[in-house]
């Protein structure tokens, strides 16, 4: 009865109570606006000074051992922690231990095969400055392997290759080399271990999303024009008479060489994507 007659005896006045929440909330949300816009420009990338350096073979022995080891670019991910709460299920990295995950972390590829329609509201899985901040955490070494390389590039030459509608070759020439030619840089891979490998592209100058444009682009030894329609003459003859005579040692030839080629296809749909860059870029345009 007391809190009641209180309660009648004190009548606050509460006039000013909805302009100050009102005031707060937009102060709250200026505050995490503005945090979230900066830390989508940043670039987190793992300190590697501290990491140690595995080995091909020392990863392949781990993860023998039931260790949950996977690659992303040069890095080696223990995602024994972290695979329970990842966004897309524990399916997707328990499958992939032991394995490159970097096509599918920069979007090339998705399981469910809508990496590139965007119907339903299906995209790319692009990743973005959180999944980098994670990978930061999940990063326990450097990956090596006796193949690796990593260089500038600038983009020499253009070719169109008549074949197909769309699809030019370019040839990116090292710009660390100074005509030498690289270590494990070839026109032609005779190794069947390179089948499936890829190129990671990336232009450090263009961003989206405050992160550099990066893509994988396949190794393959069909690259260039002239290569290409040798092997079309060949499988042609072979269809029509059943022999078919050897490619000739120039389109061979395994050397080492100061360039690369890569042959790609500009997709309208896509002319933000790295591919459409290439196709537009000026040999001033550096690459990595």
């Amino acid at each position: 009865m007391g809190l009641m007659e209180f309660y009648e005896m004190y009548q606050p006045d509460l006039g000013m109570l909805p302009p100050l929440n009102f005031l707060l909330s937009i102060l709250v949300f200026a505050f995490f606006e503005i945090r979230f816009r900066r830390l989508r420009k940043m670039k987190i990338a793992p300190a590697k000074n501290h990491l140690p350096v595995i080995l091909e073979e020392e990863f392949e022995k781990r993860v023998e051992k039931g260790e949950q080891l996977v690659v992303l670019d040069d890095l080696i991910l223990d995602v024994k922690e972290y695979a329970s709460v990842h966004p897309g299920g524990e399916f997707l990295l328990s499958r992939n231990i032991g394995r490159d995950i970097s096509k599918f972390y920069y979007g090339g590829y998705a399981l469910d095969g809508n990496s590139d329609n965007p119907k339903n509201g299906k995209g790319r899985k692009v990743h973005g400055t959180i999944p980098d901040l994670i990978v930061h955490d999940l990063a326990i070494a450097i990956f090596k392997q006796p193949s690796d390389i990593t260089l500038d590039a600038r983009i020499e030459q253009k070719e169109a290759v008549e074949v197909i509608k769309g699809v030019k070759t370019f040839r990116f020439k090292s710009e660390d080399s100074k005509g030498m030619a690289v270590k494990n840089l070839k026109d032609y891979y005779p190794d069947v271990g390179y089948i499936g490998r890829h190129f990671l592209v990336t232009n450090p100058e263009i961003r989206s999303e405050g992160l550099p444009i990066s893509r994988h682009y396949t190794i393959s030894n069909v690259m260039q024009p002239n290569q290409m329609q040798s092997v079309l003459a060949a499988v042609k003859q072979g269809v029509e008479t059943g022999s078919c005579s050897p490619l000739s040692d120039e389109l061979l030839d395994s050397t080492d060489q100061p360039h690369i080629h890569m042959t790609l296809k500009n997709y309208s749909s896509a002319s933000n994507g790295l591919s459409g860059m290439i196709f537009s870029a000026t040999a001033q345009t550096q690459f990595q």
